[in-house]
């Protein structure tokens, strides 16, 4: 089990051990695990080029469902908790929700990422080594349910992943035989230069008003680069993971090996709903395609030996309208293969099918070439940003109302209407983007997904324009982020090695699971 040792908050200096200082007789087989250093790339666009006013206002004040359940109570024998997402592709760049640690508790909005396993916020000692969030740092001192992980239990062992946590001392605090291994610590890397480092903690997450479980978690001691700059708190992991929270609240039986996702589209919201039946009511869903009819098209979950955490899939095809991309099936199964991420922002393909891609877009689009216009990205850090604005027939603009009188509630409505009519046909020149996924029963099935779901939306001058969030991934891997989840119920059905999607309203979903 795990001690908690009482500690006061001026003596908690931390030092990481060097190599040689550690007895190696007792860590030669704990040490030397290989380890993947870097988990994936996480590129976030900044939400300054846009004006305040062309996003809808996201609301921090989040919720989660109330129930009136006895803490003795098994959560998942009542409703299953659900969570309003946070943030969008270009406002923040990522999908938060906002969750509450310890005794009493204490808020932080963290990043979903099913492409990582642990979940961590910024230490109280953490001081300016970690940067200015939402909300104050996590405080394992004024919790009556917090403890430390000890180096050497078992827990630490495994907690990390693929090689063992590491370890931190705190100085002048304890005397124990071996020092230098009283606290598990972690350190993890990303690709865009980002990082963050800490030591470990046992507490509780709390699920509802009266119910809470045990959860493992990283207490920041540094963060760098995109990590300590974002506005979001943390990360919370969802990844194929013993440390991950799903993971976590399964084995204490607090949910069904299931979660979903609503994403919601251009504005961003949705919600995270843990366990139980995803709901497929036909108020929510509604057919992307003659072939979908409203209903949930499953792929099958693969097993990647070399990377056991993602939740990867088998792409055979892609097709841009009727056109396949003309890159072979293999492709999409170098470096780490297909991999449903939702802390990656948008979508990266293999060199070959990333070029073969922006073609087929192209000709789609040069074949409205009096309605669309194919511009440069407004950001000049993005060079290779493929964007297109509207060039045809529009009265939607305010210079068309009649300013001789206050115009009225209805000139406003309208003009609003028809910039929606216009944005909307605006869309509709765009070709529909096809997946063709491996089902459960071995065969292939196409999944349509709309336009809007590899568009990212931005101001260019005086227009909105349309950029196509399709990169480059050279030959590391696809990863299908969260704007090709947009407006999608996904569910990430463990037990059964699934993973549906239909499309759906989900902001009226968000609405029905958060409603009190």
């Amino acid at each position: 089990g795990c001690v908690g040792y009482p500690v006061e908050g001026k003596s908690l200096a931390l030092k990481r051990i060097p190599s040689h200082e550690v007895d190696h007789q007792i860590l030669e087989n704990l040490l030397n695990r290989p380890h993947r250093r870097t988990e994936r790339s996480r590129i976030l666009k900044q939400s300054s080029l846009l004006p305040d006013s062309f996003f809808t206002t996201l609301s921090t004040n989040v919720t989660t469902k109330n129930r009136t359940m006895m803490p003795d109570i098994d959560a998942a024998e009542d409703d299953d908790p659900a969570f309003m997402l946070l943030g969008s592709v270009l406002t923040t760049g990522y999908y938060a929700i906002e969750i509450e640690l310890g005794t009493p508790r204490q808020t932080f909005d963290v990043i979903l990422d099913t492409g990582s396993t642990m979940a961590y916020v910024p230490c109280v000692f953490c001081g300016d080594s970690c940067g200015k969030h939402t909300n104050p740092p996590y405080d394992p001192h004024k919790s009556e349910t917090s403890s430390y992980v000890p180096c050497l239990s078992s827990k630490c062992s495994t907690f990390c992943g693929s090689r063992r946590c590491g370890c931190e001392s705190l100085d002048g605090t304890f005397h124990l035989m071996l020092p230098a291994l009283n606290v598990c610590s972690y350190a993890k890397a990303y690709q865009e230069k980002s990082s963050s480092s800490g030591v470990i903690v046992d507490d509780v997450i709390w699920l509802d008003q009266w119910v809470n479980r045990k959860f493992t978690f990283g207490c920041e001691t540094k963060e760098t680069g995109e990590i300590y700059k974002q506005k979001a708190d943390g990360v919370i992991g969802l990844g194929n993971n013993p440390s991950s929270m799903i993971n976590q609240l399964v084995a204490e039986g607090a949910m069904e090996n299931k979660f979903s996702f609503c994403i919601g589209g251009f504005n961003g919201g949705g919600v995270m709903m843990l366990g139980g039946d995803t709901p497929v009511e036909d108020s929510y869903l509604r057919p992307a395609d003659s072939n979908s009819n409203g209903t949930m098209q499953y792929a099958k979950l693969v097993q990647n030996i070399n990377y056991p955490e993602f939740y990867s899939i088998k792409l055979g095809k892609i097709r841009v309208g009727p056109n396949a991309v003309n890159v072979p099936s293999i492709l999409y199964d170098v470096g780490y293969g297909t991999v449903v991420d939702t802390g990656t922002t948008f979508i990266y393909l293999p060199e070959a099918a990333y070029i073969a891609f922006h073609q087929q877009v192209s000709a789609e689009m040069k074949k409205h070439e009096s309605l669309a216009k194919q511009v440069p990205g407004p950001d000049p850090r993005y060079p290779d940003d493929v964007c297109y604005i509207y060039t045809g027939p529009t009265n939607s603009s305010f210079a068309n109302l009649d300013f001789t009188n206050l115009p009225s509630i209805d000139d406003i409505v309208g003009m609003q209407q028809r910039q929606q009519l216009e944005f909307d046909n605006f869309l509709g020149l765009f070709p529909d983007l096809t997946l063709e996924l491996q089902t459960p029963d071995g065969n292939s099935e196409g999944i349509k997904f709309p336009p809007s779901n590899y568009l990212f939306r931005v101001r260019s001058g005086s227009s909105t324009a349309l950029c196509v969030g399709v990169y480059n991934n050279s030959n590391a891997g696809t990863l299908l982020g969260g704007i090709l989840l947009r407006d999608m119920l996904v569910e990430f059905d463990l037990q059964n090695e699934t993973i549906g999607f239909a499309a759906a309203d989900c902001e009226a979903l968000a609405s029905a699971e958060t409603s009190d």
